[in-house]
């Protein structure tokens, strides 16, 4: 089922190491309602986030990768699942 995300709860989320020290700048999207009970929320977002140099990863071909960390400020693990997804 897919409902407006004005329709539902939305949890708090935010990327840990933002540049600009301010909630992630996203756009009204559709929300995913499995029959599972399962939430999938993947909303346009515009972000600026550090790289640290230590924890960065760079392939044969030049492309360096850095690690993203997303979580809630007021909810813990126990309350909210956050698990990257390539399906909708």
């Amino acid at each position: 089922m897919r409902l407006g995300a004005e329709e539902i709860w939305i949890p708090d989320i935010f990327l840990y190491n933002n540049a600009m020290a301010k909630e992630l700048q996203c756009w009204n999207s559709n929300v995913v309602v499995r029959s599972t009970g399962e939430v999938i929320w993947v909303p346009p977002c515009h972000l600026t986030s550090y790289c640290n140099a230590t924890e960065t990863i760079e392939s044969e071909s030049g492309i360096i990768s850095c690690m993203q960390r997303f979580g809630s400020w007021t909810y813990d693990t126990e309350m909210i699942n956050l698990e990257p997804t390539e399906q909708v």
